[in-house]
């Protein structure tokens, strides 16, 4: 009987683990999906902090400032609000953004319509609603934000690459784009994100104009990831929407530029000329996610509507982040650890080439094998380039240099710290942002002499 027994439970569970088999339930190209990588180095760097260990985290990009005190005041006297909103945003909102973005790009502040624009809970959700509905090839240039290249694999798009290089700033040339869209049949999606996570930088007027007479040739709509923007460290940002902005659909949002990453908040930005995008794209949206939270929409028209009020923000985080990128790119550049310097945002994407031989020779092959020997020796964590979609050789890294407390530099801040060169002082960033100016040191220590 208890032999009985036991067969029976055998079988039963033999069965359920029949039942249960995961490839019996989850779809092929779900089954071996990784976390984000951003997200996992974050969790990384967490678990190792919680045993003792002083890590500088420089693996997720976080802004490290905090959301101006006007708007959270305005989020506070709007959290009454709870309604669910139209599934594209509320019309205020909506407004602000379409005349804050034509003001930007055309100098016509009727350019973009209300009507023409999306708000979601964050660009991510934007982006998959888009490249949902798209029947297109998505051309990525490389190194690239981790997330396009896994968005389009997930909807099981076809998928090309432009890999740029170090000695081209790490730019697409007009040549090269009009190579790569010679080859692919049919309609693309090109994603140009500037300034460029993980590389920070930007592209000129001049060679903006160079790659619109490219474009304008080519079936081609481009989704202009301008998320950073906000934090670009001259007066001279420039968007490939100036000069061809009939095929240039605006992606942005409030978690870079005023510290709200938590908050969740996107937007689309179509031209007339796109607008038949609009209604598949808001039907989709309204069977993934209904509506972004109210209070968070109706704080944010402060931000679009009277951006100048938060003029003193951001000059003030921009100024910092330019000092830590001056400090970190002078202390790269001297240990022979090559980078370009960043046009605006909060990344490096530095590059050992130079110490191939020695970190070979010490078995250390591609980006992986870096990024977990520095993480071991000397407590840095980067992000390896093979999640950029760049070649799993290649011995390269992204580094986010916001391991610091944003709310005590800006609450120090004093315009007598920055010098001529518009640089803060060494002992500012010393004392306000030392954690991340350490890392840079131990890193800039670890490579072979």
């Amino acid at each position: 009987m208890q032999i009985d027994q036991e067969e029976k439970y055998t079988k039963e569970k033999e069965t359920e683990k029949s039942q249960f088999d995961p490839s019996k339930w989850i779809r092929s190209q779900y089954q071996n999906l990784q976390m984000s990588s951003t997200l996992a180095i974050n969790q990384r760097s967490a678990e190792l902090e919680s045993q003792g260990r002083k890590v500088y985290r420089f693996g997720f990009g976080q802004s490290p400032f905090p959301v101006p005190e006007r708007i959270v005041k305005k989020l506070q006297k709007n959290a009454f609000q709870n309604k669910y909103t139209s599934v594209e945003g509320i019309k205020e909102l909506r407004q602000t953004i379409a005349k804050f973005e034509s003001m930007q790009k055309t100098q016509d502040p009727t350019f973009y319509s209300e009507n023409n624009v999306i708000i979601a809970p964050g660009s991510k959700l934007n982006m998959v609603d888009l490249m949902m509905i798209l029947k297109c090839t998505t051309l990525i240039t490389t190194p690239a934000w981790v997330s396009y290249a896994k968005q389009a694999q997930i909807l099981d798009l076809p998928i090309e690459y432009i890999h740029t290089s170090f000695e081209d700033d790490y730019k697409i040339k007009p040549q090269i784009l009009q190579e790569k869209l010679s080859k692919i049949n049919g309609t693309v999606l090109l994603i140009l994100n500037a300034p460029n996570n993980p590389t920070g930088q930007s592209y000129s007027k001049q060679e903006l104009e160079e790659l619109s007479v490219v474009l304008k040739k080519h079936p081609v709509i481009v989704l202009a990831d301008e998320i950073y923007s906000f934090l670009s460290f001259d007066n001279d940002y420039h968007s490939i929407a100036e000069f061809c902005p009939e095929r240039t659909i605006i992606s942005s949002g409030i978690s870079k530029g005023f510290g709200a990453g938590g908050w969740r908040l996107g937007y689309l930005v179509f031209p007339e000329q796109l607008s038949f995008l609009i209604k598949p794209i808001q039907s989709l949206a309204s069977e993934v996610f209904s509506s972004t939270s109210s209070p968070i929409q109706y704080s944010a028209v402060s931000i679009f509507s009277s951006l100048h009020k938060l003029s003193e923000y951001l000059d003030k985080s921009i100024i910092i982040l330019r000092s830590i990128a001056n400090f970190g790119y002078k202390t790269f550049t001297k240990a022979k650890i090559r980078t370009v310097f960043p046009n605006g945002g909060f990344y490096f994407y530095i590059d050992f080439e130079n110490f191939r031989t020695s970190l070979e020779s010490n078995n250390i092959k591609g980006s992986q094998s870096l990024c977990e020997h520095i993480l071991q020796d000397a407590n840095v964590a980067l992000l390896a380039a093979k999640n950029f979609n760049r070649d799993i050789n290649e011995l390269a890294a992204r580094l986010a240099f916001v391991d610091f407390d944003g709310k005590l530099a800006l609450d120090n801040f004093s315009y007598d710290h920055v010098q001529k060169n518009g640089f803060l002082t060494d002992s500012f960033l010393r004392e306000f942002c030392g954690k991340t100016i350490e890392g840079f040191e131990k890193l800039a220590n670890w490579v072979p002499k």
